[in-house]
């Protein structure tokens, strides 16, 4: 069956039919592949890009026109981890596919998207790069409407940028990201695993890779060590007259609302290693536990005098650089949040963010109106001779 088109915006129903055939290529003209332009379309009866929720656009990425009838594809993605795929026409939009994103909520925010064709097939492939450090890559091959997962990364720190191409081996195409402490780290499609050709002794193209770059990072490591023993020495004879302080390190923060569990979540990222994280606050919140999070939570009774209604603190055993934390507000109290982040750094340094709870911290914007559950109206109108009359339900 043809998946129904939704469209948002005026006009433009185009001509065609919902043809029928299988998944070949997701992005040729909408009648060719049962993306019916004529038949199937829907209203969209919400905001947005169609999601169900509270989400916003966080990246997004055009894919040029291939349909013939010069539309732009736009694939993008949402707060919440959806991702999606749009075709952008004269006068009407058609919504290719919708994939929700993860239970877990905004931790799993989808923070870049772009497009490859890195399998050589002549279809583009999605890439995706989410809020806690994933990187996944999106593909049609396996058929169907919907692409599906067919790489999978955790690089235990955000992404702030990535880009595909032919980069250490020639016609093999890699996908390189950055992460948030500059690290950079490439994947490629060359099969590693195989036999090489050209080696007598039978190993893989992965074995003589990894022993060239062992070699390498060998000389790299003693030129290295020859340069700290060089900087120990400098330091040691200036240590009576100068104080080593530590360098002051950037954090990145999120401070968001997730609605289905009434709580905020709070996403806390430092290019080094964490060692602890401490929390006060003015207004009574509920700390709540993160199941990616093995930290060990101790709570301090605060002084009346301080004004404070939360003194806590995470200490975290194994190293780690991104640290979620959930908190639930009261509703009606407003206040401050201040977190300090110490690093696993000598001299111990730490850098204090400020969060700002407002008096309605549990409201949030819908997209549509709700058509289940309680609903209150009020109705209120004049009758004649000026008598007024009113219903409440």
């Amino acid at each position: 069956t043809n998946p129904p088109i939704q469209t948002f915006g005026g006009g433009g129903g185009g001509s065609g039919g919902g043809g029928g055939g299988g998944m070949a290529n997701p992005f040729d003209e909408p009648g060719s592949n049962g993306f019916g332009d004529g038949e199937g379309k829907e209203e969209a009866k919400s905001g947005g890009l169609g999601a169900d929720g509270p989400s916003s656009p966080a990246a997004a990425e055009g894919m040029g026109s291939s349909d013939g009838l010069g539309g732009t594809h736009v694939v993008y993605g949402l707060d919440d981890g959806d991702l999606g795929m749009m075709t952008l026409h004269d006068g009407y939009v058609q919504r290719r596919f919708h994939l929700p994103g993860p239970e877990s909520g905004n931790k799993d925010g989808i923070s870049l998207v772009s497009s490859h064709d890195l399998t050589k097939d002549g279809v583009s492939d999605l890439i995706v790069a989410r809020n806690d450090g994933r990187l996944q890559v999106y593909g049609f091959d396996m058929g169907g409407s919907e692409p599906n997962v067919q790489f999978n990364a955790h690089l235990d720190e955000s992404i702030h940028a990535m880009t595909c191409g032919v980069v250490s081996s020639p016609g093999f195409e890699e996908l390189v990201a950055v992460t948030y402490s500059g690290r950079v780290m490439s994947f490629t499609t060359e099969p590693v695993n195989v036999r090489d050709t050209s080696d007598a002794m039978g190993r893989s193209v992965g074995q003589l890779k990894n022993e060239s770059r062992v070699k390498s990072m060998r000389k790299e490591l003693d030129d290295l060590h020859k340069k700290v023993v060089k900087e120990k020495d400098k330091f040691a004879k200036q240590a009576r007259s100068y104080i080593p302080v530590a360098q002051k390190f950037e954090a990145q923060t999120r401070f968001v609302l997730e609605p289905d569990d009434a709580a905020y979540l709070i996403t806390l990222e430092i290019p080094i290693a964490i060692d602890v994280i401490t929390l006060s606050s003015s207004v009574h919140v509920d700390l709540l536990e993160v199941e990616q999070n093995q930290a060990i939570v101790s709570r301090t009774p605060p002084d009346e005098a301080s004004g404070k209604a939360l003194l806590a603190t995470y200490r975290f055993s194994d190293p780690l650089k991104i640290a979620h934390i959930k908190i639930r507000t009261n509703e009606g109290e407003s206040g401050d949040l201040v977190v300090g982040i110490v690093a696993n750094i000598s001299p111990k340094i730490c850098q204090v963010v400020k969060f700002n709870v407002k008096p309605l911290s549990l409201h949030h914007r819908v997209h549509a109106f709700p058509t289940s559950g309680p609903v209150g109206r009020n109705h209120a109108g004049g009758g004649n001779g000026g008598e007024g009359g009113g219903v409440a339900e």
